[in-house]
């Protein structure tokens, strides 16, 4: 395992981006002793008004680049089935690391009737519309990845557990966005999101775990050369 951490550094960037993300959203929850997990949105963290922003900012544009890293990774394998996947993860890290910057909220809009009143009205400004933005163009990319993951991985029967599990979180991520999005969670839409993000970034776990040990494929230009023999 160390000598394929030694040769594929950026793939471990998708095991420890979970752990990155959410020790900073717990850090910066702590740093809130009146935030609730269960009822706010993780972007409230990065909020104009909130204490210590800087945390859950830096550990956003953190796990953006650890997701794009990740999807380098994947484009640098040998191993194409997973390949296709790293598209919609590049696009999902760029995501990512532009929705670090603070929102133009009061905490969240959803707990908070003077932001909400202000949203109402119209009276965000583009940094707030851009961060909304970023927010569906990422359950859209992060739903995409493992969907795309799991047809290239069916075919092979050590690869069709992943697969399997690839196309439940994606159809989760789907469902949960659509809980999410319509306000049924009502006050646990806090909690909704972050089961949508535990789900996306344990499926890049997963991913990267198996690039990491499972059975390498030899280069393109060795297998020619084998089948030509």
């Amino acid at each position: 395992m160390l000598r394929r951490i030694r040769r594929h550094p950026l793939a471990t960037c998708g095991i420890l981006a979970p752990a990155v993300f959410f020790g900073a959203s717990l850090a910066a929850a702590a740093a809130q002793p009146s935030y609730s997990s269960r009822t706010e949105d993780l972007s409230a963290l990065a909020a104009l008004n909130a204490r210590d922003a800087w945390i859950m900012v830096a550990g956003t544009v953190a796990l953006g680049v650890m997701v794009i890293a990740f999807a380098i990774a994947l484009l640098l394998h040998y191993d194409r089935r997973l390949r296709p996947a790293a598209y919609p993860l590049l696009v999902a890290g760029l995501a990512t690391a532009a929705r670090g910057g603070p929102a133009d909220r009061l905490l969240s809009e959803r707990v908070d009737a003077a932001c909400a009143a202000r949203s109402n009205a119209g009276l965000l400004s583009w940094h707030d519309e851009a961060h909304n933005l970023m927010a569906a163009l990422l359950l859209v990319t992060f739903s995409l990845a493992p969907l795309v993951a799991a047809h290239r991985l069916r075919g092979s029967r050590e690869t069709r557990r992943l697969a399997w599990a690839s196309s439940a979180v994606a159809a989760a991520i789907a469902v949960l966005a659509a809980v999410y999005f319509s306000e049924v969670a009502g006050s646990w839409s806090g909690l909704v999101e972050r089961v949508m993000a535990g789900l996306a970034l344990a499926w890049v776990a997963a991913a990267a775990w198996r690039l990491l040990s499972g059975p390498e494929p030899a280069p393109p230009d060795r297998a020619r050369a084998a089948g030509a023999g």
